[in-house]
């Protein structure tokens, strides 16, 4: 048997096991191959909904009292389209550890068909800080399925360190008696697993007033991408510190040198800016703080091995 065959044959069984244990917005996504192991995935696909709409029609016939909506999934992404937080129905549904998805962009969790449709909200955002609107979007498990839910995407902007958020949710609504079930059924899995590893502070970092002082010059950094950065001496002296301070403090906080995180950062938010969103490479290029095209390709080539126009043709078809 084919190796696509194998995996196919594989989704269809997780399918199933999803369905079994109540959760229908799970789809197969498809694929372009004529076969009867195709046709299997159509049917399974019709089922979840056919199922899901059913229980949905019934839920409705309870009184308005015992019917609760509440919040299916929720991600708050950053103002560079990086995920920053997720709850615990997000982690459930697509089968992924919260670590694997903080820091990572939110267009790699979605499906090749919601790609569009998002970077085109994407373009959106940019433009407008106080930007909305209601998507269908559909998100890859780690198990391969696909999760299809409407989605709310609202734009924060915060006109203090003029910074933007962007909080993405999808509702569902469940019985009284479901949602019962439901939070005994979590109670008695829920497992706390989470070791917080203590902080140790560097030591050229003396005090606390050091340790402010340098977290400051990062978010000063990660504020001020697209302008040229000052010398150490001046930047430290901005800051009301010195060069070695500054130098070594940075490094033992950060655990890198303070230009080689401003040229990640800005390669960071240049290859969101590639991934979700359709602005020009020479755009790009400006608004991450690179003086020309060529240097920024370069150091993009340094990073991820590809020129910035590979890349982009790369994650749309990722």
């Amino acid at each position: 048997m084919k190796e696509i065959d194998k995996k196919r044959i594989s989704e269809i069984y997780q399918m199933l096991l999803e369905i079994s244990e109540g959760k229908f917005n799970a789809r197969i996504e498809r694929t372009d191959i004529d076969d009867e192991i195709e046709a299997i995935v159509v049917l399974v696909n019709m089922m979840a909904e056919e199922i899901g709409q059913t229980l949905r029609y019934y839920s409705q016939l309870n009184s308005p009292e015992s019917i609760l909506q509440f919040v299916q999934m929720l991600y708050i992404l950053d103002g560079n389209f990086r995920i920053i937080y997720v709850n615990n129905d997000v982690t459930d549904y697509l089968k992924l550890n919260r670590r694997e998805l903080i820091g990572t962009s939110f267009s790699k969790v979605l499906s090749k068909n919601s790609k569009e449709s998002w970077q085109k909200i994407a373009d959106q955002l940019l433009l407008d800080h106080h930007f909305n609107t209601r998507q269908k979007l559909s998100f890859v498990s780690h198990t391969s399925l696909v999760i299809e839910a409407i989605c709310n995407i609202t734009s924060v902007y915060n006109k203090m360190d003029r910074s933007q958020f962007i909080v993405i949710t999808s509702f569902e609504s469940k019985t009284l008696s479901q949602f019962i079930e439901d939070d005994i059924f979590n109670k008695v899995q829920q497992v706390k697993n989470e070791v917080k590893e203590p902080f140790d502070k560097p030591n050229i970092l003396k005090n606390e007033k050091d340790i402010r002082m340098i977290e400051k010059v990062h978010d000063y950094i990660l504020h001020h991408l697209e302008t040229p950065l000052p010398s150490l001496n001046v930047l430290a002296h901005n800051f009301g510190t010195n060069e070695y301070k500054l130098k070594y403090g940075f490094k033992q906080l950060y655990h890198t040198t303070v230009f080689k995180f401003l040229i990640d950062e800005r390669l960071k938010k240049a290859s969101l800016l590639i991934e979700n969103t359709s602005i020009s490479i020479k755009s790009i290029s400006s608004i991450c703080g690179f003086k020309s095209v060529p240097h920024f390709s370069k150091a993009f080539k340094m990073k991820y091995q590809c020129t910035p126009r590979v890349y982009r043709l790369t994650s749309k078809w990722q």
